[in-house]
C-alpha cells in the first residue's frame, strides 16, 4: 500500500516513512539500494503534493551496513525507537562532512513509501522500464535514438502528429541543421526553434489559434482558500461585483480562510482614491481578544500602504533612494546635518505631498519612529 491512498495526502508529523532519491539510478545493484532508498519522518507538508522529510542516520557504522543490506522494517522502527537513528541535522558539522548527503528533502508523493518492500518493488518496476528502453535502444543507430527523444520532447509539448511529422520531414532534408545528434532544439511561442553559436532561430512555426483575451466588466477578482490548505485550492475564485466588505462578511475570519480581492478599477491617477486591494488580518480588540480585520491596501508611485479600521497600518515609502520610511522605522542614508526634529519635519513635507488625506495618519507615525542614519 503507498503512502498516498488513492490521491490522498494522509502523512502524520513523525511518521517513520521510506524515500526514493530523485536522483534514483534504476540500473543500481542491491548493494547501492542504501543510497537510494532514504529513511526520515515526515516534517510537514509543503502543499503540492510535496512532504519535507527529515533524514536520519544510523549512529554505528556496523549497524549502517547491517540496515542496508536487509532494510527489514522491523528493525529499522525499532532502532527509531531506541536512538539508534538519528536525524542528520542533529550532527555537528554534517553539512561539511557530507556536503552530497542533505539533512532533509522535499519529495512528491509518488517517491515515499511506509515499507522497504514497496520502495523496492519501485526500483525493480523502474529498473525494468530503464532495461526495456536500453533493449529497444541496441536495435536503433544513435540517429533513430536522438530523433525517438526530440520527438518525445515535442508531444510533451503538445504538438500535433502532423507538426512533429513535418519536424522530422525537416530535419531529414534541412542542409543547414547539424546532426540530428548536436541539435538543440526548443519550442518557445508559436515557434520549434534551434540553436547555433550565435543562438536560438526559427525552425519551423506552429499554427496556434491567437488567444482572445476575455473581457470582464466586473469591478474585482476574488480568491479565497482555506487557511490550513498548503495547496491553496480556491473554495471562491473568478471576477465579481460583490463589494469587499460583503465578501469580508462571509469569508474575513483569518483562523478559517485567506481573503485576497484585487481591484480592477485601480490606476496609478487615482491611487489615492481607489484602493488597489483588500484582504482580511487577524487582531486584538479591547479585550485581548482575537478578532478579524478588513485591510485596504493602496499603492502609490513610491510605495504603499494600508488603511484597517481608520487607522494605518503596514506602509513602505521612499521619497528617493536615501530617503524611506516604513512602520518600523525612518531611513537616512545621505550626510546631513539635521537634527531628528527636523528631520522629521522634512520628511513630513515630502510625505504630504505624497499621501494626500491621509496625511494625519502619516504624521501620527512620523513623531513616533525611530530614525536610523546610515552614512
Amino acid at each position: 500500500m503507498k503512502a498516498f491512498r488513492e490521491g490522498r495526502r494522509n502523512f502524520k508529523p513523525d511518521e517513520i516513512v521510506y524515500v526514493i532519491d530523485d536522483s534514483l539510478d534504476c540500473q543500481c545493484d542491491i548493494s547501492d539500494i542504501g543510497d537510494i532508498i532514504l529513511y526520515g519522518k515526515v516534517s510537514s507538508y509543503c502543499g503540492y503534493g510535496e512532504y519535507y522529510i527529515d533524514l536520519y542516520t544510523p549512529i554505528e557504522s556496523i549497524f549502517t551496513d547491517y540496515l542496508i543490506t536487509f532494510l527489514d522494517d522491523d528493525s529499522i522502527r525499532k532502532a527509531f525507537r531506541e536512538g539508534f537513528l538519528i536525524p542528520r541535522s542533529s550532527i555537528k558539522d554534517w553539512k561539511k562532512l557530507h556536503p552530497n548527503m542533505p539533512t532533509g528533502i522535499h519529495v512528491h508523493k509518488d517517491k515515499i513509501f511506509y515499507t522497504s518492500n514497496e520502495a523496492l518493488d519501485e526500483i525493480n518496476r523502474q529498473k525494468k522500464i530503464a532495461e526495456k528502453i536500453k533493449e529497444r535502444h541496441s536495435h536503433m543507430t544513435e540517429e533513430e535514438i536522438c530523433m525517438e527523444e526530440d520527438t518525445d520532447y515535442l508531444k510533451r509539448r503538445g504538438l500535433s502528429k502532423s507538426e512533429i511529422k513535418k519536424y522530422v520531414s525537416l530535419v531529414k532534408t534541412a542542409d543547414y541543421l547539424p546532426e540530428i545528434y548536436d541539435l538543440l532544439i526548443r519550442v518557445h511561442g508559436d515557434e520549434v526553434q534551434w540553436k547555433d553559436e550565435s543562438g536560438w532561430k526559427t525552425l519551423m512555426e506552429l499554427n496556434r489559434p491567437k488567444k482572445v483575451e476575455e473581457v470582464h466588466t466586473e469591478k474585482y477578482y476574488i480568491n479565497v482558500y482555506h487557511i490550513c490548505d498548503a495547496d491553496k485550492k480556491p473554495i471562491l475564485i473568478g471576477y465579481t461585483n460583490l463589494s469587499p466588505e460583503s465578501i469580508f462578511e462571509m469569508y474575513g475570519d483569518p483562523r478559517e480562510y485567506v481573503m485576497n480581492i484585487a481591484n480592477k478599477q485601480w490606476k496609478i491617477e487615482d491611487a489615492l482614491t481607489t484602493p488597489i486591494r483588500y484582504k482580511n488580518e487577524i487582531t486584538r480588540n479591547e479585550n485581548g481578544e482575537f478578532v478579524p480585520l478588513f485591510v485596504t491596501q493602496y499603492q502609490i508611485e513610491k510605495g504603499t500602504f494600508e488603511i484597517a479600521n481608520g487607522k494605518l497600518r503596514n506602509f513602505d515609502i521612499s521619497i528617493d533612494s536615501k530617503h524611506s520610511i516604513n512602520q518600523f522605522w525612518i531611513s537616512v542614508l545621505s550626510n546631513t546635518s539635521l537634527n531628528d526634529q527636523e528631520i522629521r519635519e522634512w520628511f513630513s513635507k515630502k510625505i504630504k505631498n505624497m499621501v494626500g488625506d491621509f496625511f494625519e495618519l502619516f504624521q501620527e507615525e512620523i513623531e513616533k519612529l525611530e530614525i536610523r542614519k546610515d552614512f
